[in-house]
């Protein structure tokens, strides 16, 4: 999503009761709404949508508006309590029509026809048109279709409307407006209002798939969301849990609808609400056809294209089954019907395991043990921990503790402790190789997760120590392959980049590595490659893994997206970020509407870097804030120190020294080589700190790079070093620099590093046309801000040759591509181009000739002879250098720029 940044302010409350919720994603609805109202031409309108979808509203808000200028619009409001009252809904908004005593009710009508039609009103605004009486829409059907008054009505969809205003429909006298759902973009902008702060990427699609882009779904589920505590502030963005809270206001909605149905009806709506989703061949098999149906025009629930039944929206779910019984018998055969049937789809699992739960059968162990893995898989790690305890509670085993023991993982410190013991328990009572792996690859895991959240780092030397041995000792394949990708993970981590990549590229190119192993060894190498500099070596081992892709997919759904975020990540080490930003958006289709597990942190993380690397400072620290919130989370393993150094970057270059320095504080604090923050990544946040901390100080700057360079080449981290010295070089360019970027540029693999190695090599040579071609080769790998600093670097060479138009032509295409990524700080040299002065009167025929005048209209508009024009329009072209008006329109558009 692309969303404007919010600063943090106090929350407006509108969420609480009788307190408008912020107007948002209607303005195309409200302007047509309120041209109608104004009777400016336009006709009367129909505005149709879902209950909740935010007509009243609109209504509302367009008769506001258009009252505050001095137009008087007639508010009418119908209700079902005045349906069957002749003049009801009329009478209560103006009494004069309800007191006519003896008057018939044509005369009646015809009275307040010709009222209406006097002039004391412009428009007359109905909510809602489907409990209007008779003989009011009688009335307005006469003032519409004689022209007298414009009528904006509000309808429910499946509501019917009175014959009268359908009339007017038939007659093409009303246009229908459609209000759709709220796209995920408009949620995230009505939630962001409301909380006052930025909302995670995640937490936004879960509330949009919650209450399928309904305005009143959203305001319902973050009103309650908010009071019981399950969204929450942390480091400065909000998270919504996985948990869909039930409102009580809600309740009461979704009561008055099933008031409505017979007990087939909401026997049906339970059965749906407890499981998700029925089929229509399960529909069929269990005779309830009829109550679905029943339920389907109640608008309780929806077909799918699929044919599968589901509740209408996610977030009425619990309001159901808090209101309705479950139907145990009807369970019961269902649950029979889907036993017969293995599925790998978790919500499916869950749901069978409900099912189970509702009939008050007694549990199997690996019924609790599947759903456990299922409430994994979909991020609800609560019910995974609930159902993984009671198979626990059943029997002691790997198999049953294993699901528990990762659950815990993502609650509290205390939490990772009882998930470190049952590890520990795990592995005491293992009995064959690949049990015992398991429970030394959870223990190392569940310590790792203990030591990001309190920095406790005890036990870790020995959980690795036993991860080796038993790599060596473990009988069975797959049980060595296992712990050598932990292994992987756990060098990676502590910065042993080369022993990583080794052990990554002999799994994944084992001829007899499990195809799933070799998927993920290739995933737990990737931050390995990338940092020494071999992203080439890292896509070709993505292609040798492609043959056994498919099969891998069959048995996990998650191989193919983890295939695309490794290839994304080897076009970011690269520096091919157009294609690395074509692989992540395949991967945000793959994966829409899931939660924040460790594919989606990573692919958040990927598409962050990038922003940063393309120059957009502000859309990078959205989203690497999003990522830093979740370290310690067990599935943010691949969030390290590396995203904090690029959270650092993004504040220093939008000038944010608060945060820049809070988070290299914590960078600090956290820093363990037994862990994930190595001193490469800390070296390089503080060589950004060191700006901040020093404005203005350019030596010390380029000493800062320099530490970090050296700090970043002595942990293996080629790519980090290779920034660190081109920041040195680009601050203060000296031969050494040039040499030492020169030297390390040779080691890396990709476009990227030989685009540095030329950039060092023009300039030292002065070859601005050079210099020129490179930047625009930089904006087509989508390096927008590197096309930039080259740019400036082409300028400066031009203008010591005395080319004082080249010189100007790169300066203003160096500042066109900074506008383009939001003109974030540069901390390089900027040329000091000053442009020839011209005289007033050639400045402003300049002017003229570049916005397309010619000289004929120029002369007609500054009182002067064609030739006297001419002449200035040459003088001008002269001094600045160019050789016709396309190049006179950029170079005073530059300089326009510049001086803003």
């Amino acid at each position: 999503r692309s969303l404007p940044a919010v600063d943090a302010v106090e929350p407006v409350d509108p969420w609480s009761p009788g307190a408008a919720w912020p107007l948002v994603g209607r303005a195309t609805e409200l302007a047509a709404v309120e041209r109608a109202l104004r009777g400016a031409g336009a006709g009367s309108l129909l505005v149709r949508g879902p209950a909740g979808s935010g007509a009243t509203r609109l209504l509302a808000e367009a008769a506001a508006a258009v009252g505050a200028e001095g137009h008087r619009v007639l508010r009418v409001n119908a209700m079902p309590s005045t349906r069957d009252v002749a003049f009801g809904a009329l009478g209560a908004a103006v009494p004069t029509f309800a007191a006519m005593p003896g008057a018939d009710r044509a005369e009646r009508t015809a009275t307040a026809v010709l009222a209406l039609g006097s002039g004391a009103w412009s428009a007359v605004v109905v909510d809602d048109l489907g409990d209007l009486d008779d003989a009011t829409a009688s009335v307005l059907h006469h003032v519409v279709a004689g022209g007298r008054l414009t009528l904006v009505g509000a309808v429910h969809d499946g509501d019917p409307l009175p014959e009268p205003i359908s009339a007017l429909r038939i007659a093409d006298l009303v246009e229908v407006v459609n209000l759709p759902p709220f796209s995920a973009e408009d949620v995230g902008r009505l939630v962001e209002q409301a909380c006052g702060g930025q909302v995670d990427a995640g937490s936004i699609r879960r509330v949009t798939v919650a209450s399928s882009g309904n305005p009143l779904l959203v305001v319902e589920i973050v009103r309650a969301a908010l009071v019981d505590g399950s969204l929450r502030q942390e480091h400065g963005v909000w998270h919504w849990n996985p948990a869909i809270a039930t409102p009580t206001r809600l309740v009461d909605l979704v009561d008055r609808q099933l008031a409505g149905l017979s007990p087939a009806g909401r026997r049906a709506c339970a059965l749906v609400a407890l499981v998700d989703a029925v089929t229509l061949d399960e529909v069929r098999q269990l005779a309830i056809g009829d109550g679905v149906a029943e339920a389907e025009r109640a608008g309780l629930v929806a077909i799918d294209a699929d044919t599968t039944v589901r509740v209408a929206h996610p977030v009425h779910t619990r309001a159901i089954t808090a209101l309705v019984e479950p139907p145990t018998a009807l369970a019961s055969q269902l649950a029979d019907l889907r036993r017969s049937v293995a599925s790998e789809d978790p919500f499916r699992v869950l749901s069978l395991v409900r099912l189970v739960r509702s009939t008050g059968v007694v549990h199997r162990v690996d019924d609790l043990i599947d759903g456990a893995w299922a409430a994994l898989q979909i991020g609800d790690a609560p019910q995974a921990v609930e159902l993984g305890r009671q198979a626990a509670a059943m029997e002691r085993s790997v198999e049953s503790l294993r699901p528990l023991a990762e659950a815990l993982q993502h609650g509290s410190p205390s939490d990772v402790d009882d998930a470190v013991a049952l590890c520990a328990e795990m592995a005491s009572t293992a009995r064959t190789d690949d049990d015992l792996a398991t429970a030394l690859v959870g223990r190392h895991q569940a310590l790792v997760v203990r030591a990001q959240l309190g920095g406790v780092v005890v036990g870790l030397d020995a959980a690795r120590a036993q991860l080796v041995e038993l790599s060596t000792t473990a009988v069975t394949p797959r049980a060595r392959q296992r712990i050598q990708v932990e292994l992987v993970r756990a060098r990676w981590l502590s910065g042993e980049l080369a022993e990583a990549a080794t052990l990554g590229e002999s799994l994944v190119e084992g001829a007899d590595t499990d195809p799933l192993v070799r998927l993920e060894a290739l995933d737990a190498l990737a931050p390995a490659e990338v940092g020494l500099g071999r992203s080439r070596r890292l896509e070709d081992l993505c292609d040798a893994t492609e043959p056994t892709l498919v099969e891998s997919t069959r048995r996990d759904r998650t191989a193919t997206p983890t295939h695309l975020l490794v290839r994304a990540q080897a076009a970011l080490g690269l520096g091919d970020l157009e294609l690395g930003r074509r692989l992540l958006a395949r991967v945000a289709v793959a994966r829409r509407d899931r939660g924040h597990d460790r594919l989606e942190l990573t692919r958040l993380a990927l598409t962050a870097a990038i922003d940063l690397e393309r120059g957009d400072a502000g859309a990078a620290r959205r989203g690497l804030r999003d990522v830093a919130s979740h370290f310690g989370d067990p599935d943010a393993r691949s969030v390290s120190g590396l995203d904090l150094a690029r959270l650092v970057e993004a504040s220093v270059r939008l000038g944010l020294e608060d945060e820049a320095r809070a988070v290299g504080e914590r960078l600090v604090a956290a820093t363990d080589e037994r862990f994930g923050i190595s001193v490469a990544h800390l070296a390089l946040a503080r060589m950004w700190t060191t700006i901040v901390a020093e404005p203005g100080d350019r030596s010390r700057w380029a000493r800062g790079a320099d530490a970090a360079a050296v700090a970043c080449g002595e942990t293996e981290h080629l790519d980090l070093t290779l920034r660190a010295a081109r920041q040195a070089w680009l601050v203060e360019p000296t031969d050494t620099r040039a040499m030492l970027l020169d030297s390390v540029a040779r080691r890396i693999e990709g476009p990227w590093a030989e685009a540095v190695r030329r950039h060092v090599d023009a300039v030292s040579c002065g070859d601005g046309a050079v210099l020129m071609d490179l930047a625009s080769r930089l904006v087509a790998l989508g390096r927008v801000l590197d096309a930039a600093v080259v740019a400036d670097s082409a300028a400066h060479a031009h203008l010591a040759a005395d080319e004082s138009r080249a010189a100007l032509l790169a300066a203003f295409f160096a500042d066109e591509q900074l506008a383009r990524c939001g003109q974030p700080a540069v901390f390089h040299r900027r040329p000091p181009i000053v442009a020839p002065s011209l005289s007033p009167r050639e400045h402003e025929i300049a002017e003229y000739a570049a916005e397309g005048w010619s000289n004929r209209e120029i002369a007609s508009r500054v009182h002067l002879s064609v030739r006297t024009v001419e002449g200035h329009v040459l003088n001008a072209c002269t001094k600045l250098g160019v050789r016709d008006r396309s190049e006179l329109a950029l170079l005073l558009a530059g300089a326009r720029q510049r001086r803003a």
